[in-house]
């Protein structure tokens, strides 16, 4: 439970960076001529809606209590983003932000190892999301020449 609400955090934190960066993005999408950028960000966001759902709905299976506290004292790093005007840059720093989730993730699927299958296979579902978020952002780099 204290892992699942490790991932819950940073799913709050994510879902949380990705609306406030989605109106960056936004702007950016109205002068760079980027909607890509935008559209990603959004739908990003939604996955991370979607993440902490799933993860709440298991915390609460296994008897324990959601922590909805997404504060950088329980390892989220989200907040580093915030400030960042440059539009390389906040692509940049979503990278980052995005490779330190998956470190996360994969930490905690080996911790559990096949002691609960039921969230192993939930996490990997997870993972699987943010692995395609880096290769999207990977992808937005290219395309825009930054």
């Amino acid at each position: 439970v204290r892992l699942l609400n490790d991932g819950l955090a940073a799913e709050i934190a994510c879902l949380q960076h990705c609306h406030s960066r989605h109106y960056a993005y936004m702007e950016l999408a109205t002068t760079v001529k980027a909607p890509d950028v935008a559209a990603a960000c959004l739908e990003h966001g939604a996955e991370e809606k979607r993440h902490a759902d799933l993860l709440t709905e298991r915390i609460l299976e296994l008897g324990g209590e959601p922590d909805l506290d997404p504060s950088l004292e329980r390892g989220h790093e989200y907040a580093r983003c915030v400030g960042i005007e440059d539009p390389a840059e906040m692509i940049r720093e979503d990278l980052m932000a995005e490779r330190r989730v998956i470190d996360g993730y994969t930490e905690m699927i080996h911790y559990i190892g096949d002691d609960d299958p039921r969230t192993r296979k939930l996490l990997l579902e997870i993972l699987a999301d943010e692995e395609r978020h880096v290769l999207e952002l990977d992808r937005l780099l290219c395309a825009h020449g930054v």
